[in-house]
């Protein structure tokens, strides 16, 4: 390649040179390059698509290995029914709190409506008694 870019800087000091002489180096070196470069990328693909190859089979291996039964000492079944059992009454703390939750919030609002009607009352009985007041004036006057 540098060869070739050499004789293609060599044409412009040649007497008589056509522009088809320029054309025709210019072309030939592209031809080279992109043939290099297509070589190239050959190579890098063989290589990935070998990694990629290797990191199937290996993950086929491992799908393998997790699926096959092993005899270990340790009872993973006592495990698995402590952690269920865990979760099971973790479920159910969580449903006695939501359920005390919601009690208290209807007391609470159940105690908001008895203490506004309260107010109510009283507002209506302080009414109440100054109209007394009132119609006692004026039976008086």
């Amino acid at each position: 390649l540098y060869n070739d870019l050499l004789r293609l800087s060599e044409i412009k000091n040649r007497f008589l040179v056509c522009p088809s002489d320029v054309d025709a180096k210019v072309s030939s070196i592209k031809a080279k390059v992109c043939h290099d470069l297509d070589l190239i990328g050959e190579d890098i693909k063989a290589v990935v698509n070998k990694r990629d190859l290797e990191v199937v089979n290996l993950m086929r291996e491992g799908l393998a290995r997790v699926s096959q039964k092993r005899l270990t000492m340790c009872n993973h079944e006592e495990t698995e029914r402590a952690r269920i059992a865990a979760v099971t009454a973790r479920e159910t703390a969580d449903k006695v709190l939501l359920n005390v939750f919601k009690d208290c919030w209807v007391d609470s609002k159940l105690f908001k409506s008895l203490e506004d009607q309260r107010i109510e009352t009283d507002r209506l009985a302080e009414a109440a008694a100054r109209l007394a007041q009132e119609a006692d004036v004026l039976h008086q006057e």
